[in-house]
């Protein structure tokens, strides 16, 4: 769910399907106080994840459930949400959360997106990054445009560890483990 720039009563919602099963996917819809407005994308537009540009018109969204793994940029208006473009090879993996920060698109897998350019700007490594363990927990992502930092924060073994990089070389600069964290961490904020 994310709530749109400048209008803390309407949301955008990537619904899924209550009762499981394939897809879970259920559409994108936008909300004026609890209303929804009649225009929604439905798959086999997969839109998963969401995360807001600075402008209440555009959205980013990305398919972590289909093999096809595309990438959409989304317009919303007053009837509601569209589908403006979908590209393929920018960000790849099942599972994987998207956030958005100061013109660019940061993703649990370690892909960096130029959302404007529809291209890959650059990629951090690390050990985790992108991976679910065997609990089935993937990582989380942070970006820190106003300190140069993103961080990951991701299970390590037995302990979960948050990690710093540089945004502006991909390199990583430190780490933290946090021993005795029990059941999963489903956010992270600065």
């Amino acid at each position: 769910m994310e709530v749109v720039p400048q209008n803390p009563a309407v949301v955008v919602v990537s619904r899924r399907h209550v009762a499981g099963g394939s897809p879970q996917h259920a559409g994108v819809a936008v909300y004026d106080g609890g209303t929804q407005r009649s225009q929604t994308t439905s798959v086999p537009v997969y839109a998963n994840v969401i995360a807001y540009s600075d402008s209440p018109t555009t959205l980013y969204a990305f398919g972590n459930e289909s093999s096809d793994f595309l990438f959409h940029r989304l317009l919303v208006n007053s009837s509601g949400v569209s589908v403006q473009s979908s590209t393929a090879g920018l960000i790849s993996g099942f599972g994987i959360d998207i956030k958005y920060a100061a013109g660019r698109v940061y993703a649990t897998s370690g892909a960096v997106v130029d959302p404007a350019a529809l291209s890959v700007v650059g990629t951090f490594t690390g050990a985790g990054l992108g991976t679910f363990n065997g609990s089935g927990y993937g990582p989380l992502v942070q970006p820190d445009p106003e300190n140069g930092r993103v961080y990951f924060l991701l299970l390590d073994g037995p302990d979960w560890k948050l990690r710093a990089y540089d945004a502006a070389t991909f390199g990583a600069v430190g780490s933290l483990t946090i021993p005795g964290v029990t059941g999963a961490p489903s956010s992270l904020i600065r």
